[in-house]
């Protein structure tokens, strides 16, 4: 994390994925629908808290350092009262 949200916590985990047909890459991906050690991100808000927060992560491939998706990237989350 580059940035910790203000009113909760953030967990990543390594996970095995599936790669998907297409992506952020756009149209379809060669590698679509093999396997991919990837990182699932969880966001838990404080109890009682509602509204916006927002956190910032930074993706790495730490076997490229010159992977163009090598970024850091910015979530806002809306975490709505109980009903």
């Amino acid at each position: 994390m580059t940035a910790l949200p203000a009113n909760g916590t953030v967990v990543t985990e390594y996970k095995p994925l599936i790669i998907p047909a297409s992506g952020t890459l756009g149209g379809p991906q060669s590698c679509a629908g093999k396997p991919a050690e990837g990182i699932v991100i969880y966001y838990q808000s404080n109890p009682g808290f509602s509204g916006e927060d927002s956190f910032r992560y930074q993706r790495t491939n730490l076997e490229n350092a010159k992977d163009a998706l090598n970024v850091e990237i910015s979530y806002t989350v809306k975490v709505k009262p109980p009903n």
